[in-house]
């Protein structure tokens, strides 16, 4: 797969985290964060999840050490 977004700069960008969603047979869902680790082989993995609430959605983003978080 390739996927291209022009930002209009040079910019190089890298996966660092992963947002999962889960949905079952009805209307309820829910998320988790999981950051993007490299294995010894260089293959990325990721890390097992931090479960979000909505509040995740609603308040500012922060950067703190190297994850979002709210």
């Amino acid at each position: 797969m390739k996927a291209y977004v022009n930002i209009g700069a040079n910019t190089e960008f890298k996966l660092t985290e992963a947002l999962l969603v889960y949905r079952g047979g009805g209307d309820g869902a829910f998320a988790s964060l999981h950051q993007v680790k490299q294995g010894e082989d260089g293959i990325p993995y990721l890390a097992p999840g931090e479960a979000l609430t909505t509040a995740f959605l609603r308040t500012p983003w922060i950067r703190r050490e190297n994850s979002w978080r709210t």
